[in-house]
């Protein structure tokens, strides 16, 4: 192996995916506040504080994203197995999961707020009022406990497996 060992082949493609991602969610938060600056949404006030948070967010939860799928083609080692992985879990499995607990309620719903991808979305901040986006299941502290545990063990079985 060129790389040496294991953890720098795994950690080189990380920050790899990581960086690109970084670099496409900045230039997607850019090209969207240019557009609501262009198209007067923002009314002639600049909305810096909250804009900045959400910019932030959103890139931390895409750069987070880039990550998990990293991880699980260096451990599936099939490109097909990783994104079916990365569709299926978030968007059906959490998703219904998610559904039950609330429709149980309890304890059970408490412990759906740890789920991964859950924790992802709650790190990008919703403005208050929005009709557009649900509330996020956890507080920024406790998504990026959540978040971070999990892509320490997704970069563990990812480094066991290259």
């Amino acid at each position: 192996m060129m790389a040496g060992s294991r953890t720098t082949f795994v950690m080189s493609k990380v920050f790899g995916a990581a960086v690109v991602s970084a670099a496409v969610a900045l230039v997607g938060s850019l090209g969207a506040w240019g557009i609501l600056v262009s198209t007067g949404l923002l009314d002639g006030r600049l909305w810096v504080p909250g804009l900045t948070v959400l910019i932030l967010g959103r890139s931390a939860a895409v750069v987070a994203w880039g990550v998990v799928g990293t991880c699980t083609v260096l451990t599936t080692r099939s490109q097909t197995a990783a994104i079916t992985l990365i569709l299926t879990v978030p968007f059906v499995a959490e998703t219904a999961v998610r559904t039950l607990a609330r429709q149980v309620g309890g304890t059970l719903e408490g412990v759906t707020r740890l789920l991964p991808f859950a924790s992802i979305d709650a790190l990008v901040p919703v403005p208050p009022g929005s009709t557009l986006f649900e509330e996020p299941v956890n507080s920024p502290e406790t998504a990026c406990t959540v978040v971070g545990c999990f892509l320490a063990l997704l970069l563990t079985a990812s480094t066991r497996r290259a």
